[in-house]
């Protein structure tokens, strides 16, 4: 919240307009990476974090998207439009490029301090992780890290989907 009100109170002092619906999405992304990461994917005074940003946004973009599959069950298999198609692409590219490189960031602060003392999930998820590899691996914390992410609905619009 104090980047948002900086990032606003730096627009009025030189003049510039605020993108409000940017601004609220970049606010947004980086309370839920937060809980999550312990870490700001998205910096409103910078262009860092631009991939993450582009690929939630073409998420939601696209399941916004009036889908003919939705009114005709027969196009559900065929995917007339590609709505599917694309969101499985940027799910993809989120889950196994950005959430990927976020948990692997931490694996390596993990190695160089063991004894950091965070206390967001994806630490919980590690810490489980090692107390029992055979509950929850590496695959298992980048989908949950997805869900958290609040993307459950779309995942959920995935999985109903793709039989």
């Amino acid at each position: 919240m104090q980047d948002l009100i900086g990032y606003c109170r730096k627009c009025s002092q030189t003049g510039e307009s605020v993108n409000i619906g940017q601004a609220a999405f970049e606010t947004m992304i980086n309370l839920l990476s937060n809980a999550i990461f312990s870490k700001d994917v998205v910096d409103p005074y910078a262009n860092s974090g631009k991939e993450f940003k582009d690929v939630v946004w073409n998420v939601l973009e696209e399941s916004g998207k009036p889908n003919f599959a939705d009114y005709f069950p027969l196009l559900k298999r065929i995917d007339p439009q590609g709505i599917r198609r694309r969101i499985g692409k940027h799910f993809d590219k989120l889950l196994h490029q950005i959430i990927k490189g976020l948990v692997d960031e931490r694996l390596e602060q993990r190695r160089k301090s063991p004894n950091g003392s965070r206390t967001d999930f994806l630490q919980v998820m590690l810490n489980t992780s090692e107390e029992d590899p055979q509950a929850i691996d590496r695959n298992h914390i980048q989908h949950l890290c997805l869900v958290a992410l609040n993307f459950s609905t779309l995942v959920k619009f995935l999985i109903c989907t793709a039989d």
